[in-house]
């Protein structure tokens, strides 16, 4: 949280993107920062009536609640309902009884065009495995780099198709560290059991 908190402060601010911001817990830990746009994009409606409860201590901050969540294309999907972990996955929960809700879908190039958001300095995914399927929605704000920042929850089985949809705009992945430091992501958490979350960066072309 420390290095989102500076990123976003070396700007001045900026447009930040939560993608399954749930009750809020980033939205009301970055959103005080001073020039904070944020969209806070929750779909499940238990959540989101969460959210707008909590957005009303502070309705200084300059927060809009998107009751969309973010994917490859726009169409409509169920979501598998368990609390913070609700999922699009249907090889999740395979041996679970859970309730369903209808959720619409937008991509990311379609909201920022809608919105006329020229550039992100932060996007935060923590979509529980459809992390994949959000970035392949944002193609064209990913190749011209139009995101400063990523903050991707991954898993080892999801990160092949999150380097695949980052290559467009040669976007790197690290690690940080508990000081705060950046390390590159190594190949080995492709081939461990790997889950938390990863800050993507883009570099030059040719960067690897």
């Amino acid at each position: 949280m420390n290095w989102l908190r500076n990123w976003l402060n070396q700007e001045g601010g900026g447009v930040f993107i939560d993608s399954g911001a749930n009750i809020g817990q980033y939205v009301v830990s970055l959103s005080n920062l001073p020039g904070v746009q944020t969209f806070a994009f929750e779909p499940v409606s238990h959540e989101m009536q969460w959210l707008q409860s909590c957005l009303r201590r502070y309705p200084k901050w300059a927060v809009e609640i998107v009751p969309l969540a973010l994917g490859a294309d726009k169409q409509q999907l169920k979501i598998r309902l368990a609390g913070g972990e609700s999922t699009f996955r249907q090889d999740w929960y395979r041996n679970q009884q859970l309730d369903e809700e209808l959720i619409n879908m937008i991509t990311l190039d379609d909201f920022a065009q809608e919105k006329k958001i020229e550039r992100i300095r932060l996007w935060k995914l923590d979509m529980e495995g459809y992390e994949p399927h959000a970035l392949a929605g944002a193609q064209a704000l990913l190749e011209e780099q139009r995101i400063d920042a990523l903050l991707i929850e991954a898993q080892t089985s999801t990160i092949p198709a999150i380097k695949q949809n980052l290559a467009i705009g040669n976007y790197n992945l690290f690690h940080i560290q508990s000081s705060g430091k950046l390390v590159p992501a190594s190949d080995w958490i492709e081939a461990k059991a790997f889950e938390g979350n990863l800050i993507a960066l883009p570099g030059k072309a040719g960067d690897s």
